[in-house]
């Protein structure tokens, strides 16, 4: 289990789980832009060399937002959304 930066080769799969949690998911494009975005922070948590939850946060000033977070459903549950969170800070 591995919590680090996403790249935006990361971006498909992001996506991807995404789709999995959200009717109106983001593309891979959108997910890729906001990355690439001033202030932005990214994480993503990985297991065997797949990503499984993701995270994307916004800073503005002295302020952040938490954007968007997913979870494969298969991993739902494990704390896994709580850790991306608590490696932000």
């Amino acid at each position: 289990m591995t919590v680090r930066p996403l790249i935006a080769a990361d971006a498909e799969a992001a996506a991807a789980l995404h789709a999995l949690g959200f009717a109106d998911a983001w593309s891979a494009a959108a997910i890729a832009s906001q990355m690439a975005a001033p202030g932005s922070l990214a994480l993503g948590w990985e297991e065997g060399g797949r990503l499984v939850a993701f995270a994307l946060f916004q800073q503005a000033a002295d302020e952040a937002e938490l954007l968007t977070i997913a979870t494969d459903p298969a991993r739902r549950g494990a704390g896994i959304a709580r850790r991306l969170i608590e490696a932000a800070f």
